[in-house]
């Protein structure tokens, strides 16, 4: 089994991270890590724990069918997180909004497979090129944070094949680009010679 991950840009990111632990290399989820952990550097300043899981995994099939090999067969530990849920005053009947958590949510993720593999594997990726989640209308991880990226990686892809695409001086594309991944999933494509500044293009 392996995991993806990528570089966190600051120790409040809401992603997992990556440890060594008793049991093995784990994701530890970003809500069962306390804060100052979180927020641990290393001798050279960085963050301790600073490789982000983007739940971008590959097992392989003996690998699952031992887990679940056995007369009890395999289950995944629970993780509790607090969410904000839309409800109703059983007194009154009126609706409720909470602006603070209200809930518990249990939750399972398949990485806490990984410490049981034999040989795990964890592979950095590139933020640009596989992470650009949208978790948030507005602010960080929203959908325009997420068409940046997308757009910047269009762009890098384009630039690699000749096109020329124009940038603001603070080096963002001015444009939106869109490539379909029906037909782009690499920068080796067929592309166009130019993108007009402000335009949308959709290849």
């Amino acid at each position: 089994m392996c995991a993806k991950v990528v570089m966190k840009t600051d120790p409040g990111e809401k992603v997992g991270v990556i440890c060594r632990t008793p049991r093995g290399i784990e994701v530890v989820e970003y809500s069962d890590l306390p804060e100052e952990l979180a927020r641990q550097t290393d001798e050279t300043g960085a963050l301790r724990f600073r490789l982000g899981s983007i739940a971008i995994h590959v097992i392989g099939v003996e690998f699952v069918a031992r887990l679940n090999a056995g007369a009890e067969g395999f289950s995944l530990p629970f993780h509790r997180a607090e969410k904000k849920v839309a409800c109703v005053d059983p007194g009154t009947g009126r609706a409720i909004d909470p602006e603070t958590p209200n809930a518990v949510k249990l939750e399972t993720f398949v990485f806490d497979a990984l410490p049981l593999a034999s040989h795990p594997i964890v592979y950095e990726t590139e933020r640009i090129d596989e992470f650009a989640p949208i978790k948030n209308a507005e602010g960080s991880d929203c959908p325009a944070t997420c068409a940046a990226i997308q757009t910047e990686r269009a762009a890098r892809w384009l630039e690699s094949r000749g096109t020329s695409v124009p940038r603001g001086d603070d080096g963002a594309p001015r444009c939106t680009l869109e490539l379909s991944p029906l037909t782009e999933l690499d920068p080796n494509a067929t592309v166009p010679a130019s993108v007009p500044a402000d335009a949308r293009l959709s290849i």
